[in-house]
């Protein structure tokens, strides 16, 4: 008889899990709360107008890539078209403007004539870029399970890039910012990424993928990737339960045995894996009884995703001349939902027909916001809490008439999400969709997948990769069902969607 393997949450994790057991033979079920699948790689439709809430890039959106293979398989990509952008943003400072050129011949050429007296800094970030671009990881086999020959092998392909990795990863951008003596390139790095020790490294890898046109974004959006995930699942025979919530996870005699669901009905199974918030699984649904010592300081001392604020906008315009991503720097910052703003970064959806009728464009910005303030008005007063809602976009759209003349007149959806909105739908910790932040502390984290004292169970997805994102959300999947694979002494064998 086949194992039985009991995933809890239907995201990116929980799905790829789910479709590589269906190729090796394991009897799977899939618990989602939402009525949904996809997590937070999710979009979702008010009147004409579709509003985004997850996919930006994806890595591995182009043939040629690790990553790219994955999603074939998981047929997350299949028949959509691919959108690649020329810059990955426009930042305005004062005056002027600096455009990220996903080209990085021409992001330097620009940069160069912008500020010649930084030309040792920015040949050098352009340098590192380039390098980048050769730059293969290996994520089809889990480390773990790499033979001697595979560890030199890997070790002789990776050590040209090491040192370079190692000092991006180790400097923060706000240090890398202060190293310009032009203000307008000191206040673009500084903001491109506001997240407090936030690595340069993410920025360098990123924009490499860029240049090589294998971060671009799918048509359609999260949505349609979701439930492509949920067709490719059912069609190898997985089960996917939507709207029904794990409350419980029963452990008998240190073995995870099966899970407790909201209505009071259990399911049993020879694995349980936690494709979910990692807070909720650790103290809710075990109880905070299986905790190593670095689990317990990094929930402690969390260095999370900041809690965000997603205003999206169906305006009466169309914005297919404009750039898809442009961010300001204010003179004064403006306060929005309880938080100083002092950038605002304006994305439009236009380069995609999906997302609005014709003549009209879709444009949504992200804001940090104090997750606290949210909680106590959404617990205590929710009336208060619509009110802000409605004040946080009345004060956005106010602010983007200074860029969009006569915009609060061609509104016609609007539609807010808070902190509470991520916490409801995905039951994320604090808001926080991304989990970790990516930072230069995050990033040498070793985060456990197994728990000390508790058998046949497993955590993956973003809670336990910092700097979170679909593609290692993906990549987990696989490498548990082949380290299952493994233990259980079958090959693991993939298909092509």
């Amino acid at each position: 008889m086949a194992k039985k393997l009991l995933i809890i949450g239907g995201g990116v994790a929980g799905l790829s899990a789910g479709i590589y057991g269906r190729m090796n033979g394991y009897d799977t079920e899939i618990f989602e709360m939402h009525t949904i699948p996809g997590g937070v790689c999710t979009a979702w439709k008010r009147g004409d107008y579709l509003f985004d809430g997850c996919i930006h890039w994806l890595v591995g959106s182009k043939p040629g890539n690790d990553f790219h293979t994955i999603w074939k398989e998981l047929g997350a990509i299949k028949e959509r078209k691919i959108y690649d952008h020329e810059q990955f943003v426009q930042l305005h400072i004062g005056g002027k403007t600096v455009h990220f050129y996903t080209d990085i011949d021409r992001f330097e050429k620009h940069l160069l004539e912008l500020a010649p007296e930084d030309e040792k800094e920015i040949r050098r970030l352009a340098k590192s870029i380039r390098k980048l671009t050769r730059l293969e990881m290996a994520v089809l086999k889990p480390t773990a399970l790499f033979t001697v020959a595979e560890w030199v092998r890997y070790g002789i392909k990776m050590f040209p890039f090491l040192g370079e990795m190692m000092r991006l990863l180790s400097t923060p951008m706000t240090d890398f910012a202060r190293r310009f003596k032009n203000p307008t390139l000191r206040t673009a790095f500084s903001t491109i990424f506001p997240i407090d020790g936030f690595a340069l490294g993410f920025f360098a890898i990123t924009m490499a993928w860029m240049h090589n046109k294998t971060a671009g974004v799918p048509e359609g959006g999260s949505l349609p990737f979701a439930l492509n995930l949920k067709k490719r699942y059912e069609s190898l025979g997985g089960v996917l339960h939507l709207g029904k919530k794990v409350t419980g996870i029963t452990v008998e005699n240190g073995i995870a045995v099966g899970i407790t669901l909201a209505d009071g009905t259990t399911r049993r199974g020879d694995t349980v894996i936690s494709a979910a918030d990692g807070h909720s699984t650790l103290f809710n649904l075990l109880e905070g009884k299986y905790l190593t010592k670095k689990l317990k300081r990094y929930y402690a001392d969390p260095i999370l995703f900041p809690a965000t604020l997603q205003i999206s906008l169906g305006v009466r315009r169309d914005l297919r001349a404009d750039p898809h991503t442009v961010a300001r720097v204010l003179d004064q910052p403006v306060i929005i939902g309880g938080l100083p703003q002092p950038s605002v970064t304006v994305q439009n959806y236009s380069f995609d027909p999906s997302f609005a009728p014709a003549g009209k464009s879709v444009i949504v910005c992200y804001l940090f916001t104090d997750y606290d303030h949210w909680e106590k008005l959404y617990t205590t007063d929710r009336a208060a809490y619509e009110k802000e809602k409605t004040k946080a976009a009345d004060d956005l759209i106010a602010l983007l008439e200074r860029w969009y003349p006569g915009i609060g007149g061609e509104v016609e959806v609007r539609d807010v999400a808070t902190p509470m909105t991520y916490v409801r739908y995905t039951a994320n910790w604090r808001g926080a969709w991304e989990g970790w932040a990516p930072t230069v502390k995050t990033f040498k984290w070793k985060i456990p997948t197994e728990l000390p004292g508790l058998k046949n169970f497993h955590m993956i997805g973003q809670w336990t990769t910092p700097g979170g994102g679909l593609p290692p959300a993906a990549m987990q999947g696989r490498n548990l069902i082949q380290i299952l694979c493994d233990r259980d002494g079958r090959p693991f064998t993939t298909t092509e969607a």
